[in-house]
């Protein structure tokens, strides 16, 4: 019963969370793979995001009872997040609105 309700709670997280649109997603797709081309990306992924790195890191924090988070901000599928893993976690932070896409214990 109590796995039901962890998953139920999960999927509505993830519900929640905020995809890119069309004109978003396609400023931020490249396909230069130089250096100063991946580095043109990440910062405009930055510009995008609305929650910025302390934030996520903080949320981060929360979730994972770990001082000690390490990760990236990424893209996939539409979504913006920031990829944040410790030795015994992963969390992922939807960096358009601050919620929790996933976590892996």
């Amino acid at each position: 019963m109590k796995k039901i309700v962890i998953l139920w709670i999960a999927i509505a997280i993830v519900a929640n969370a905020r995809e890119l649109t069309i004109e978003e997603a396609s400023k931020l797709r490249g396909y230069n793979h130089s250096f100063s081309g991946k580095l043109k990306q990440q910062r405009a992924m930055k510009r995008v995001s609305k929650i910025d790195r302390k934030r996520a890191y903080a949320i981060g924090r929360s979730i994972c009872k770990s001082k000690n988070l390490y990760g990236k901000l990424k893209m996939r599928n539409q979504r913006l997040f920031y990829d944040l893993h410790s030795k015994n976690c992963s969390v992922k932070v939807d960096a358009l609105d601050g919620s929790i896409v996933g976590v892996v214990r």
